[in-house]
């Protein structure tokens, strides 16, 4: 399957797939979604779809959150 949708924008706003941000912080889909669940990584969901804001991942990279690390 294609992973076309990794990538959507809104209006002020990027939004990545669970996987493209596992393969940013080289970690498992799994561990984002723990992330997410636990309230660690804020997502939005969109239909059937989960996505992350582009301001969650600079703000994880940035090192701006002790909970959660790149």
């Amino acid at each position: 399957m294609s992973d076309d949708f990794s990538e959507l924008s809104i209006p002020g706003e990027q939004l990545f797939s669970r996987r493209r941000v596992a393969a940013l912080f080289d970690c498992s889909v799994e561990t984002i979604g723990r992330k997410i669940k636990a309230g660690d990584l804020r997502a939005v969901k969109i239909g059937r779809l989960v996505r992350i804001p582009h301001s969650e991942v600079v703000r994880i990279l940035a090192g701006n959150d002790p909970k959660v690390t790149a």
